[in-house]
């Protein structure tokens, strides 16, 4: 039954709208006052085309807590990458203590708003988590909120999207220190006399500006060492559940194919002769053992197995094959310019090192991001506009030179009266 008369002049309409994303039944009901119930049917026919138009929330009761888990399920599951479904579950921390058991339909900008106060205020608690956050954390929580309620929208969950007039906070513009000039001097005369396959990995990433987690994603196979480029495909991902993980590049653009300078291929060939030198001995030392348990059996049929096929070693490895872990690759980096009283620059900074030492060399925007594996040119743009700036100056400096060898102009930039003529 739709209609329902209550008293008189007075009736209760339902419409129903099929079932809502999480399975159950979307039922809606309204008290009207009609003279009959000809009139009701009348304004259960409008009541209908409200529906139909999503001029009412659907559906009203859903918590934002069931709008989360159903937003995790159908899309963060289904099609990020597990550092970004790691990166939900920190910020959801925060924002499911707050929002979690409100209705998502009711959630007003003034309380995102005071949300995102309370963050930033240092006495603040918020599920037992610390407040005083920094303005880029902040930043977050506020992708992670307007990420969950457009979807909502998109869905027909929610009529609008509560976050869509709060402006998202601003972060200070965080700058990468890169190497300068003077500086690499030092810096390569210490690697050198570090072990082969540091010099090996951190003589790469400065002179191609890879990404970390593209150098460890490297196997030998990659590299064409007669033709002195490499060819990026995978990526290493570290996360805290997940641990360990081999995924793709971080976009499609970062897929790539890019020249090596013919010194950095000699040291890698020297460091893929040691390291598969390294697994021979192994196996010729474990061979000799006088009694090979089962597991020692398996552990040298592994070994033989590396060894045979090589080329599919990662670059750079643990001991059991698998890839080296991220983080090992920024603790040794901080160990290593501590004992040589090095500049502060991360191991991210020879990225940024790489590419501002190819915008001073005079390469153009276009051919610097294809070979970093910026998205676009305007990414580059951006990140680097302090070493275009720079670029900028010498140009200017050199027209200077270029200007006083061709020209009699005086030194105040002004041609003498004579030769004005």
């Amino acid at each position: 039954m739709q209609i329902q008369k209550v008293s008189e002049g007075k009736y209760r309409i339902w419409v129903s709208a099929g079932r809502g994303p999480d399975g159950k039944r979307l039922r809606y009901s309204r008290t009207v006052h009609a003279k009959n119930e000809e009139a009701a049917k009348k304004l259960l026919k409008a009541f209908e085309k409200e529906i139909l138009k999503d001029e009412i929330p659907l559906p009203r009761n859903m918590s934002f807590k069931q709008l989360w888990d159903l937003y995790m399920r159908d899309h963060v599951e289904l099609s990020c990458k597990p550092s970004t479904r790691e990166w939900y579950g920190e910020c959801g921390k925060r924002i499911l203590a707050v929002f979690g058991y409100m209705k998502a339909s009711v959630i007003k900008p003034t309380q995102i708003s005071n949300f995102f106060a309370n963050l930033r205020d240092k006495d603040i608690e918020i599920a037992g988590l610390p407040g005083g956050l920094a303005d880029e954390s902040i930043r977050h929580h506020y992708r992670a909120l307007r990420a969950v309620f457009n979807f909502g929208v998109k869905y027909k969950i929610l009529k609008e999207n509560p976050i869509s007039c709060i402006t998202m906070p601003k972060a200070k513009k965080k700058q990468i220190r890169p190497l300068y000039d003077t500086e690499l001097p030092k810096v390569l005369n210490a690697l050198a006399n570090e072990p082969l396959k540091w010099q090996a990995l951190c003589s790469l990433a400065l002179t191609t500006g890879m990404r970390r987690e593209e150098l460890l994603g490297l196997k030998w196979s990659d590299i064409d060492m007669d033709n002195c480029e490499l060819s990026i495909r995978r990526a290493i991902q570290q996360t805290e559940k997940e641990g360990l993980l081999i995924d793709d590049t971080k976009t499609e653009s970062s897929k790539r194919k890019i020249a090596v300078p013919e010194k950095i291929i000699s040291i890698l060939e020297f460091w893929k002769r040691e390291q598969k030198l390294i697994l021979v001995k192994r196996f010729n030392r474990t061979k000799k053992l006088k009694v090979i348990e089962p597991d020692t059996l398996k552990y040298l049929e592994r070994l033989k197995e590396r060894i045979n096929n090589f080329e599919d070693e990662f670059v750079w490895n643990q001991y059991d094959g698998r890839p080296m872990f991220p983080r090992s690759v920024t603790h040794y980096w901080i160990d290593f310019r501590k004992k040589y009283d090095l500049p502060h620059v991360t191991f991210h900074g020879l990225r940024h090192t790489s590419a501002t030492i190819s915008i001073a060399d005079g390469a153009d925007i276009v051919s610097v991001s294809a070979r970093h594996g910026h998205a676009d040119a305007s990414t580059t743009l951006r990140i680097y506009a302090h070493a275009l700036e720079s670029a900028d100056r010498q140009i200017a400096k050199k027209w200077d030179a270029r200007i006083s060898e061709i020209s009699k102009w005086h030194t105040s930039g002004t041609i003498p009266h004579d030769n004005a003529k």
